[in-house]
């Protein structure tokens, strides 16, 4: 039978260990400054802190410059995951604008806005993948839409005439042009150069 205070040290050096841990973690931290854009480095796409040769991860600001060389006003603030922007990425021009673009695995991803010192949203760009895909919009003072364009997977085009048919046009782009013709107009009978090429 174990002795009744041989339970109460073993939970007192695990506690001990694990303090000691937390310690030796935190403290390089807490001493750790902020990581700007200059303190990182973009090879083949991905980003790296300078000098190193791991992929970064986590947070990075940059900030306007004052006339004495200080930092002044945040200009952008973002995340990085293994070297590849993700989460919501803001940007903030001097006078109070604003933009904020959301990325995963290092592409753009969903909606991006941008925003008048009054924090109206001055332009929305909706992007799938990277690329523009659904309306891209420009907004007046009022919040009234000014200009719309439709992109489909980066190029302008013909908005569909409803999201059911949008998604008929995307399952149609995965189709052979077969494939296509018999689903829009049903299974074409065979021609005699149809049966002849079969021979072939």
């Amino acid at each position: 039978m174990p002795h009744p205070y041989s339970t109460c040290t073993t939970r007192a050096r695990s506690s001990y260990r694990l303090a000691t841990l937390l310690l030796i973690v935190m403290l390089p931290l807490s001493g750790c400054k902020e990581v700007t854009t200059s303190d990182i480095e973009i090879r083949k796409g991905l980003a790296y802190l300078k000098d190193g040769y791991a992929l970064y991860s986590g947070p990075v600001k940059e900030f306007y410059k004052n006339s004495d060389g200080t930092d002044g006003k945040l200009m952008l603030e973002g995340t990085y995951s293994k070297g590849l922007k993700t989460d919501v990425w803001t940007t903030y021009g001097w006078n109070g604008e604003k933009s904020t673009v959301k990325y995963e695995e290092g592409l753009e991803e969903g909606l991006a806005e941008e925003f008048d010192t009054n924090g109206m949203v001055q332009r929305s760009i909706n992007y799938t993948k990277g690329k523009r895909h659904g309306y891209s919009s420009e907004y007046d003072a009022k919040g009234q839409i000014i200009n719309q364009v439709y992109y489909r997977h980066g190029f302008a085009g013909r908005p569909p005439l409803s999201r059911k048919m949008e998604n008929k046009e995307e399952e149609a782009e995965e189709m052979s042009t077969r494939e296509l013709e018999e689903k829009l107009y049903g299974k074409r009978q065979k021609s005699m150069i149809d049966y002849i090429m079969e021979l072939f």
